[in-house]
């Protein structure tokens, strides 16, 4: 007599045959689940790490050009030079243009 097993759509010589396959590939699906489940985890993690890094940088950026605003009130003028060693960021490409 041949048994059907539902969870894999294959037939067995034997019900103890079914029953391991079944359990064998409900571990599978298990594992995959936790390793998913995992890296959605690792993901959210690290956007999160990026939105707090976007919202520092934005503070920096804040902090900066009030900074600059009250020099140049007070001043009249600010000079930078740029080098080579000197760092761009997103903002700067901005400013250039």
């Amino acid at each position: 007599m041949k048994y059907y097993s539902e969870v894999t759509k294959k037939f067995y010589n034997s019900e103890d045959e079914a029953v391991n396959a079944e359990k064998e590939r409900e571990a599978i699906v298990k594992a995959e689940q936790e390793k998913k489940d995992a890296l959605a985890k690792e993901r959210k993690s690290r956007a999160d790490e990026l939105t707090q890094a976007m919202k520092d940088v934005q503070e920096a950026k804040k902090r900066y050009d009030k900074l600059l605003r009250d020099f140049c009130r007070d001043y009249g003028i600010f000079h930078f030079s740029w080098t080579e060693s000197t760092p761009l960021s997103m903002f700067d490409f901005f400013n250039i243009i």
